[in-house]
């Protein structure tokens, strides 16, 4: 038997001793790795298996709408005449920047044309906290006054509207409406004429310009120019409703339904637009098409008053006493409640307006 030496002996052992050191430092770096890599797939296991897997989508970041497209949304959507979808905009885009004023006066004066006018004027008010000088809030909170049957008051407020900018246009003409309902007929048609003649394209003088006509009786006036104001933007429901008033009031009973209808079909969510429809045809004797609309108009908002009122009067044509009585009494109820909230309103904007002034 071939006999290796001390020296060959020597230099194999050590050979099997460093195989066997490098064996054991490639065993413990693979271990090592494989323990992080099991705590970062105990971390984060979806984005890994997202990078592991290549057919798995990776879900993007949901962008935030930024103030200028808030702003663009709120218009875009008030050129088609969606209100609540502008309003809920220029809502958002506070939420982004508390502190724009020009936001408040956008907000306030959509909140008006949507019927909301106490809301309209707490926007108009902010305004006037951020910027005390600004004349279209002034102006605003003058027409929300005026709609919540505060004329001597929106005439006042729309005097410091014209303090501050006597050319805004608007602020004439929401004095005019003021002077209407105050019964000052006069100073509404210089307040008016005034309007006009700083702008005849803006679509707020037109429709105040139709309800001085409207009110002193040239209903077919009133029509013709509430047509002027929808050649600048025929999807606002409000001049739609405006023309259907005033139809309605010369029995034109077919153009009142069709302006009706445009009213609903660009607004079809709001309940007043489908109380005036179906209150128009209650008004024709179809009770079919009446009770239908006047149901959608309650079914949207509950605590509407008016369609309650004239369902009940329905109703009562047909000799429905029962059903009659008990329409009646929400509708009573929810009248009384609004009162009473207009009550506490008048109270409350006389001290803040107060606290304004001073």
């Amino acid at each position: 038997m071939y006999l290796k030496s001390e020296k060959e002996l020597y230099s194999v052992r050590r050979r099997s001793w460093r195989l066997l050191l490098i064996v054991f430092v490639v065993l413990l770096v693979l271990g090592v790795v494989g323990y992080t890599f099991y705590l970062i797939r105990q971390d984060a296991p979806e984005d890994l298996e997202a990078q592991t897997n290549p057919s798995t989508p990776t879900p993007l970041p949901t962008p935030t709408p930024s103030l200028a497209s808030s702003v663009a949304n709120a218009e875009a959507a008030y050129a088609q005449g969606d209100l609540a979808e502008a309003i809920a905009a220029y809502q958002h885009a506070l939420n982004l920047e508390p502190n724009q004023a020009d936001l408040y006066v956008e907000l306030s004066r959509l909140l008006i044309f949507a019927g909301v006018p106490e809301r309209g004027a707490q926007m108009a008010r902010e305004a006037l906290r951020r910027q005390p000088e600004n004349a279209r809030a002034w102006a605003l909170l003058c027409l929300a006054y005026d709609w919540l049957g505060m004329p001597a008051e929106a005439i006042q407020t729309c005097d410091i509207a014209l303090e501050f900018d006597p050319e805004l246009a608007e602020a004439h003409a929401y004095l005019a409406e003021a002077y209407m309902d105050a019964g000052n007929w006069f100073n509404a048609n210089a307040a008016i004429d005034t309007a006009l003649q700083l702008n005849d394209q803006s679509i707020d003088v037109l429709r105040n310009y139709g309800y001085v006509l409207e009110v002193q009786g040239n209903y077919t006036g009133a029509i013709d120019v509430y047509r002027q104001a929808l050649e600048i933007n025929p999807f606002l429901a409000y001049l739609h409703m405006a023309i259907g008033r005033n139809a309605q009031v010369l029995g034109n009973y077919t153009l009142a339904i069709s302006s009706y209808k445009q009213a609903v079909e660009v607004d079809p969510d709001n309940p007043a637009t489908l109380d005036r429809l179906g209150w128009t045809y209650l008004l024709q004797g179809d009770y079919r098409e009446a009770q239908e609309n006047l149901e959608l108009a309650i079914e949207i908002n509950p605590k509407y008053y008016l369609a309650q009122g004239h369902l009940a009067t329905l109703y009562f044509q047909n000799r429905n006493y029962e059903d009659a009585i008990e329409t009646f009494k929400p509708a009573i109820r929810y009248h009384e409640a609004a009162a009473r909230r207009k009550s506490v309103f008048f109270v409350v904007t006389l001290e803040e307006a107060g606290n304004i002034n001073t």
